[in-house]
Parts: structure tokens; C-alpha cells; sequence
């Protein structure tokens, strides 16, 4: 009875309009199953070594810095619903495009473009949830925001290893462009009052004598920079899971793709699981004290894959490394909500997107590069030694939300 109590005081509270963007996310997020695979198309069907395979992966992180920065500006200019729908348009035609690319070079300019407009999006996106979300509600927002990404998320890696194995690597493009576009229509379907509205709006007159919003006006928050750099080392070791992690259980375990999917799903399935109702028990222990222990739970999630081929520790590496997500993604991004003001909250979700960013960039070439040069026991020592710097540097950073 307690545990039916939990859920049910877990999922009630958030308004209908969260909810709609969450069903947008989730169809958008189904098709995301190319992320996960993208390291292993590039080493095992392109035969790229693995440092050619880091560099070419850069592009994809440096798209989303861009897309990030310019999705912050866009969504103050034009309105963030009506960015939310171009991005998921665009953004659905460019991975087609991805089928024609052969080369390193035009294949790192294609993840540029695909990053670039899909990551426009998500400044936008949260700026609408906060916008749509009360303060005190808005954690649980976020949280219902992560559950369709996850949600999503753990039936794209399932769909697409079985789509690699059955029907090969250029599907997974087409159907990720296609849930894409899809996600559009809906997204429009729900929400064309809010895009006609800010059309209309944008028209409008607008008072020149108001200091308007800045990205350089962040600079003077010292604490928030402070943060974004923890976030930065944080976002450098937990993408690994992404990129170095399904490497090494190809090459080195030689686990199939389809398992790798289902490691990958596994993640994703056990956040829809427990985040919520975590959440409603943790929220309010302390968001930094919460997000330190959660650092540190990945970098333990790094120790469990030393054990190499026993498949019992890639099962615990990723309950591991779901629970310090949990415990750490939903408050970093409370905090930055709530250290923005309602002018500069599209701003300071771009710079924290563009953190992320510059984490795609760094991770792969971080990760490969240790493993090629170096072994991949070793990279999981390294990742695990930095998280437990960062997980005490948070700790000491909690009086950023008191």
C-alpha cells in the first residue's frame, strides 16, 4: 500500500500541458536509438581506428555547443514553442541526409548539422517547462521531463541494436529522421495556440528603453560558473557511458549489438522506474548534497567493469550508474532553473546545454584516446578517481542553493 501511496504522490501535481510536452519528448526520444551506436558504426562498419573515431565524433558535440547557444538567443527572439517545432523538423531531415555522407570529413559536418538543430531544441524546451511549471513544482517537472527522454530512451538502444543486426546501420537513421518530423506534428498539433500566439506577439513593439537579456550578464554570476564546471568534468566522465562504455563491450567483451541495446534500455527502463518516486523522497535532503552522492555513484558504476567479461558486473556497472544519474541530473538542472531569473532562463539553460556540449566534444576523444593509447582498465580508474573529486567538490558548493 505504501508503495502504490509513493507513486501516486510521485506522479500527481504536474499540470497537463507538462505532460503533453513529455508525449512529445518520448516520441521524439523513441527514434534517438543512433547515439548509442554511432561509436560502433564508426570503428566496426567505417573501420575507423579508435582516435579517428573520437575526432569524428566531435563534430557531433560541436553541433550541439552551437545549436545549444543558438537555441537560447532563437527561443528569447522568436518564441520558444515556435523553435521547439523547427527544430524537430529540421532536425528529422538532416539525419536522412546522413545516408549519402561516406568520408570522416563530411560525415562529422553531418553530425554538426544533425546536433546543431536537434539541440536547439532543448534550451527551448525547458524553458517552456519552467515557464509551464509553478516553483514549487517544477523539480517533479523536470523529472517528468527526464521520464519520456527515458522512457524513450530505453526503447530506442533495444530497437536499434535489433534494427543494426536485422536490417542494418542505415535504418536507424531513417527512422530516428522519421520520429523526428513526427514528434513535430504532434508537438503542433498540441501546442499550435502557444506557436500562433508568439507569432502574433513577436510583431509586437518592443520596448527599447528595457535592457534586454544577455549571455554576458552570466559571467557575473561566479557560483553558477563554478558550478558549470563541475558540470563540465561531471558530463565528461558520465557520457563515456555512451560513448567509450558500448566500445568496450563490442571490441573487448564482444557482446553483440543487440545486448549492447538492451544494457543500454536497461538504463533508461530503470530511470522511468525509480526517478520519480526517488525524487519525492530525496528532494528535499539538500539538491547538492543529493547530487554529490550521486557523482560518486558513477564513478563507482566506472570500478564495477574492471572485473572485464563477467556479465553480471556490466548488469551492475548500469544499475549503478543509473542510480547516480537519478540522484544527480534532475537537481543540476533545478538549480540552474532556479538561479535564473524569468528574462535570462532560456540564456542560462544554453549555456548549461552548451556545457553538456563541449562534453560531447571532449568525451569521445577524452575516452578513446586513453583507451587506444593506454587500455580501457585504465581509463576506468582514471574516470572513477575524477568523479570522486567532483562528487566532493559539489558537496562543498551546496550553499549555491541555500
Amino acid at each position: 500500500m505504501y508503495l502504490s501511496d509513493l507513486y501516486k504522490k510521485s506522479y500527481s501535481g504536474v499540470d497537463r500541458e507538462i505532460w503533453m510536452l513529455a508525449l512529445v519528448s518520448f516520441v521524439n526520444r523513441v527514434g534517438s536509438m543512433v547515439l548509442p551506436f554511432l561509436t560502433i558504426y564508426l570503428s566496426s562498419v567505417k573501420n575507423y581506428s579508435l582516435s579517428l573515431t573520437g575526432l569524428v565524433m566531435m563534430g557531433y558535440g560541436i553541433g550541439s555547443f552551437f545549436g545549444n547557444w543558438a537555441g537560447g538567443i532563437l527561443s528569447d527572439r522568436i518564441g520558444p514553442f515556435r523553435l521547439q517545432l523547427m527544430s524537430l523538423l529540421s532536425s528529422g531531415l538532416a539525419l536522412y541526409g546522413l545516408l549519402w555522407l561516406d568520408s570522416p570529413l563530411s560525415i562529422a559536418v553531418g553530425l554538426f548539422c544533425c546536433s546543431f538543430l536537434a539541440d536547439a531544441f532543448r534550451p527551448a524546451n525547458m524553458a517552456s517547462v519552467a515557464a509551464l511549471a509553478s516553483d514549487q513544482s517544477r523539480t517533479k517537472a523536470v523529472g517528468v521531463t527526464r521520464l519520456a527522454f527515458n522512457l524513450g530512451f530505453s526503447a530506442g538502444p533495444a530497437l536499434g541494436g535489433l534494427i543494426a543486426v536485422s536490417l542494418g546501420y542505415n535504418w536507424l537513421f531513417i527512422i530516428d529522421g522519421s520520429s523526428c518530423i513526427l514528434a513535430g506534428f504532434i508537438f503542433f498539433l498540441f501546442f499550435r495556440k502557444q506557436i500562433l500566439s508568439e507569432h502574433r506577439s513577436k510583431k509586437k513593439a518592443i520596448d527599447k528603453s528595457e535592457e534586454q537579456p544577455h549571455m554576458r550578464h552570466l559571467f557575473r554570476d561566479r557560483p553558477f560558473l563554478v558550478f558549470m564546471l563541475l558540470m563540465f568534468v561531471y558530463g565528461v566522465i558520465f557520457m563515456q557511458f555512451f560513448s567509450s562504455v558500448p566500445v568496450f563491450f563490442k571490441n573487448k567483451l564482444l557482446y553483440t549489438e543487440d545486448f549492447i541495446g538492451i544494457l543500454m534500455a536497461l538504463n533508461g527502463l530503470l530511470v522511468v522506474m525509480i526517478e520519480l518516486p526517488v525524487l519525492h523522497l530525496i528532494e528535499k535532503k539538500g539538491q547538492m548534497r543529493m547530487m554529490a552522492l550521486g557523482t560518486l555513484m558513477v564513478g563507482i558504476a566506472f570500478l564495477l567493469l574492471l572485473p572485464g567479461k563477467f556479465i553480471i558486473f556490466a548488469f551492475l556497472a548500469t544499475l549503478m550508474f543509473t542510480l547516480g544519474e537519478v540522484f544527480s541530473l534532475p537537481f543540476a538542472t533545478t538549480v540552474v532553473l532556479n538561479r535564473s531569473s524569468e528574462k535570462m532562463r532560456a540564456r542560462y539553460m544554453a549555456f548549461y546545454g552548451m556545457t553538456f556540449s563541449l562534453c560531447h566534444i571532449a568525451a569521445p576523444v577524452f575516452g578513446m584516446f586513453i583507451a587506444d593509447n593506454f587500455s580501457f582498465t585504465a581509463l576506468w580508474i582514471i574516470l572513477s578517481i575524477l568523479m570522486l573529486l567532483c562528487s566532493w567538490a559539489l558537496y562543498s558548493l551546496r550553499k549555491l542553493t541555500q
